[in-house]
């Protein structure tokens, strides 16, 4: 089991500072991957000031991680998240960490978002989240800057609703050494 997986199975232990220490580490681990998309974006001075709130650290797990993660934590209010997204999600907030534990509908048959990423990748940091004050406008800059390998390539051309009627838009950041991290911009309701 690797280090993130190890980190990832503590989040249900029974012990709260068990819980804790692991959502600290993987928050600090997320926010380790989100830098370097910031330090690209901070250069661009209107998109700097558009994209200046809170990081979510978003976990996928597999379902009955999400049932024991949730019921560890005291069972907080799941996300309202729209049906095409196949997708459950509840917050954890741990000292400065918070998290998104994302799970596949029991009903997806596979064919959700997170499903895929999970037959991927495992257990594991899905995505980033970012606060951002006007997700159609962030959006069309990273448009603008849209070229070459290395550029930021949104996922859709125009943003959506997301979770708890938030907007959304998710862009796919290349990384170092060919990975690339799932940053999701999001405009709370």
């Amino acid at each position: 089991m690797d280090e993130i997986a190890l980190l990832v199975s503590r989040l249900s232990d029974a012990q709260a500072a068990v819980r804790a220490s692991a959502a600290e580490q993987l928050y600090a681990r997320g926010t380790e991957l989100v830098a370097a998309v910031l330090n690209v974006w901070n250069q661009d001075p209107e998109l700097k000031r558009l994209v200046a709130g809170p990081v979510t650290v978003g976990i996928a797990v597999e379902p009955e991680r999400f049932v024991a993660i949730r019921a560890a934590w005291g069972n907080p209010p799941p996300a309202d998240v729209p049906q095409e997204q196949q997708t459950i999600e509840f917050e954890i907030h741990s000292g400065e960490a918070r998290l998104d534990i994302l799970a596949p509908e029991r009903d997806s048959a596979g064919s959700g978002p997170i499903d895929k990423f999970l037959a991927r990748h495992g257990e594991e940091i899905q995505q980033v989240e970012l606060a951002c004050s006007d997700v159609f406008r962030a959006t069309q800059i990273l448009f603008q800057l849209a070229e070459g390998a290395s550029a930021p390539k949104p996922i859709y051309a125009e943003p959506r609703r997301g979770a708890n009627g938030a907007t959304v838009n998710f862009i796919l950041m290349p990384l170092k050494g060919g990975a690339k991290l799932l940053v999701e911009l999001v405009q709370s309701a």
